[in-house]
């Protein structure tokens, strides 16, 4: 289980395979991850699809590397 700092830290800078593989460290879940731009920066939403785990990553540049491959909003896989 990874704890929010893991979390936050992988959703920013980690590969594709790694944010797909996160899942929920409050109940094992499925997280749907989603990337919002801005005018010059980019807010990232992390949340369960079965509890209330949610992290918010707002003002961050640049764009996280995997959003090239996964698109903007995804599922992880458990």
């Amino acid at each position: 289980m990874k704890d929010v700092n893991a979390i936050s830290n992988l959703v920013m800078h980690g590969t594709s395979a790694e944010v797909r593989g996160l899942m929920c460290p409050k109940c094992s879940g499925v997280l749907k991850i989603g990337v919002y731009r801005g005018r010059r920066l980019v807010s990232v939403q992390v949340k369960c699809k079965k509890c209330d785990f949610i992290i918010r990553l707002d003002g961050n540049l640049p764009e996280p590397p995997w959003v090239a491959e996964l698109g903007t909003e995804f599922e992880t896989k458990t």
